[in-house]
């Protein structure tokens, strides 16, 4: 039996998308917090946890999600919460979706055995705001972005 190819997700397309941002202070991107804050206080991180909408194109494969987006920053052994750095952390993802140049268009690369994928569209679709939750000591700012992305191989109509 032949193992099917893995099929891009949009939490792992706008993740790679986010990586990609030119001068990211971030020290990670990914779909949850690292277990160990001490891999992550230096810059903060940055989590896509999940979908919370959009609508697929219906005559094709493109598709049109809205994704979450939060920024989170801590200082080790503090209970003070670095506001700023994880609103630094969104500001630096808002205004790359502002990018005219084409650079938001580039190409993606997932992981072995995924397809390629492309961001032909990105915009905010919330300003950023406070994450009013004191876990662990986490500062965090919360967003929403919109997307339109295809993948390598699929069929457009």
């Amino acid at each position: 039996m032949t193992t099917p190819a893995p099929i891009a997700s949009t939490e792992l397309v706008a993740q790679a998308w986010i990586r990609g941002v030119p001068g990211l202070t971030a020290s990670g991107v990914g779909s949850q917090l690292p277990a160990a804050e001490k891999e992550w206080a230096a810059g903060g991180y940055i989590v896509v946890p999940v979908t919370v909408g959009g609508t697929p194109m219906d005559s094709g494969p493109v598709n049109r999600p809205v994704v979450q987006v939060e920024c989170w920053a801590t200082v080790l052994n503090s209970d003070k919460l670095p506001w700023r750095v994880a609103a630094n952390l969104a500001d630096q993802v808002r205004l790359a979706t502002y990018d005219r140049t084409g650079a938001s268009q580039r190409p993606l690369q997932l992981g072995a055995g995924y397809p390629t994928c492309w961001v032909r569209t990105i915009k905010p679709m919330t300003h950023p705001r406070r994450i009013w939750s004191d876990e662990g000591d986490y500062a965090g700012y919360q967003m929403d972005l919109y997307l339109m992305w295809i993948s390598a191989g699929e069929n457009l109509p």
